[in-house]
């Protein structure tokens, strides 16, 4: 529902909120075969240096815990 005053920015969201709820699809535009390559191009880029990386398998407990509570700070400053 659209109410006095409301932005064009805020109406816009409401409606593809209300259309994701939905399932309702809109074309792909233009650019999404050349997004697609280069999403297809990074995760290949990722996947054949995986077993010479620093980085550790699986993150450390102490580090999901911590963007963990990041995570939920934002959210309540943010959204709430």
């Amino acid at each position: 529902m659209v109410t006095r005053g409301q932005s064009s920015r805020v109406v816009t969201a409401r409606r593809r909120v209300g259309s994701h709820r939905c399932g309702e699809q809109r074309s792909a535009p233009r650019a999404a075969p050349r997004g697609v390559g280069r999403l297809r191009a990074a995760i290949e880029a990722v996947d054949a240096t995986v077993a010479s990386s620093v980085l550790p398998a699986e993150a450390p407990p102490v580090a999901v815990a911590a963007v963990d509570s990041w995570l939920r700070d934002v959210r309540k400053r943010f959204w709430e």
